[in-house]
């Protein structure tokens, strides 16, 4: 059976845009170009390498499986071309999800140092209470709390965090005297082992602030309001208070789809994800 590269183009482009529109708009062709060349494609393969979907197009088992050995063809196919294309190979659109407190505690300077060293990529960060989905193309990349269950991602476990009770270290002493003290929590109703940890194992206390926001919390118990249950990295300059007991340490995970796991740019920004979480793993 005789095989044409366009076609494995095309179903990378379609696999990665998601809508035969945005694919199109990618490889500068008519919308009905790329559903002509991907109909024969499967035609020609005999069996289907998408399922339709209101969201746009999902590969199926099948068809992530030809889109990765098709993403490592071009892979190698690239890795023989001029080394001048490099940069072109490196640029165009990523986006990233992670958690608000996650982005803001953490990661911001150094993706913002991350675009200023590949000026080529056009990152979009998406922070957000709500998970959104890579499978559906809301993201690229996602920096997940929880090891993930959907066997169709791939990505590396890149940290762990570590809660503790902090204060402000102007009441530091009174603390640790067992003075009552206020405390910064979350609002009634989030998710999340630590969501309610203070709550069930101090029925008693007062709050002096609440908030979803984890970035908040620790701003609130920065200006002295109270004692807060807050992750080790939003806290370096406060004090640690040697209550316990504590909620379980909750794992970092750095994911994207098979499909875009060997793209030049996903790659280059997982890899400094790895990086960072690596170098920095004393924070968490």
């Amino acid at each position: 059976m005789h095989m044409d590269w366009n076609d494995f183009r095309y179903l990378l482009a379609v696999a990665e845009a998601g809508t035969l529109s945005a694919a199109a708009k990618a490889l500068k062709v008519e919308h009905t170009t790329v559903s002509r060349r991907l109909k024969r494609f499967e035609s020609a393969l005999g069996r289907p390498l998408f399922v339709v979907e209101s969201s746009g197009y999902r590969l199926t088992a099948f068809g992530e499986e030809i889109a990765r050995r098709a993403a490592a063809m071009d892979q190698q196919a690239r890795s023989l071309a001029d080394p001048r294309d490099d940069a072109k190979a490196l640029a165009g659109p990523i986006r990233l999800t992670t958690a608000r407190a996650l982005a803001a505690g953490y990661l911001a300077p150094r993706l913002l140092q991350f675009c200023r060293d590949h000026p080529g990529v056009e990152l979009t960060l998406l922070a957000d209470a709500r998970v959104l989905s890579l499978a559906r193309r809301d993201a690229d990349i996602a920096i997940r709390l929880g090891r993930p269950e959907d066997s169709d991602l791939v990505g590396s476990h890149v940290a762990d965090i570590e809660y503790a009770y902090f204060c402000a270290p102007e009441i530091a002493d009174r603390a640790l005297a067992g003075e009552p003290c206020a405390f910064v929590d979350y609002e009634f109703g989030n998710d999340g082992a630590e969501a309610g940890w203070i709550a069930k194992r101090h029925p008693r206390a007062s709050f002096a602030f609440r908030s979803n926001n984890q970035q908040l919390q620790a701003d609130a118990v920065r200006v002295g309001l109270g004692v807060g249950l807050l992750p080790k990295y939003l806290a370096p300059d406060l004090v640690r208070l040697p209550w316990t007991p504590l909620p379980p340490r909750r794992e970092i995970w750095a994911m994207t789809r098979r499909d875009l796991a060997d793209v030049p740019r996903i790659r280059l920004l997982l890899d400094a994800l790895n990086g960072w979480f690596r170098a920095d793993r004393a924070l968490f």
